[in-house]
């Protein structure tokens, strides 16, 4: 018999017995003493129910196998979701640690930023108060060179007059004191 597992008793029964060499001598047996009429009827739904039998086997074997697919898939989905669940909890426990280190390095950026912010403010207000500062001493000098230009003014008419009334005595009683060098001052004659 080539299948284990589970066999029917007729087949058994055959093949306990043991095989004569000798024709039997009752009517209907066979050389394996299974009767000639048994043999036909009863052999062949003997050895379906053996095929069935392994067939119904594998089934429940398939089954089983399904259920600890399962399982096992269950079990390793639970483990991705612990997974995730700890990737994502490293994830938020790594931001918090790197927002207390950058904590620090923002405050001392901060107040770097605001020194030089009031450095600059002070810089630009000296360069503000000296530019104004040279802008009067400018006007100042500008309104000085006009005074001294309007002071030369006269006095350049003045000595013009005076040249003209040396070099002409008789001139020098017909003309005028002009206003300009009345302002100045100086009087002719």
């Amino acid at each position: 018999h080539h299948f284990t597992g589970h066999s029917s008793p007729h087949v058994l029964l055959a093949m306990s017995r043991p095989a004569s060499r000798e024709p039997s001598k009752m009517a209907g047996q066979t050389v394996s003493g299974v009767p000639a009429a048994l043999s036909c009827q009863h052999v062949a739904p003997v050895m379906f129910q053996d095929f069935q039998d392994k067939l119904n086997f594998l089934h429940a074997e398939v089954e089983d196998i399904k259920r600890t697919i399962v399982q096992n898939n269950d079990a390793l989905r639970e483990d991705i979701r612990d997974i995730d669940r700890d990737v994502d909890n490293e994830c938020y426990q790594r931001r918090d640690e790197f927002t207390l280190l950058a904590s620090p390095l923002q405050q001392f950026l901060h107040r770097k930023t605001e020194n030089i912010l009031e450095e600059l403010e002070d810089v630009t207000k000296k360069s503000v108060v000296k530019e104004r500062d040279k802008i009067a001493r400018i006007k100042e000098a500008v309104n000085e060179y006009d005074r001294l230009k309007s002071g030369f003014s006269s006095v350049c008419l003045t000595w013009g007059r005076l040249a003209s009334n040396i070099s002409d005595p008789e001139a020098k009683f017909s003309k005028e004191p002009t206003s300009s060098t009345a302002a100045a001052g100086f009087r002719l004659g």
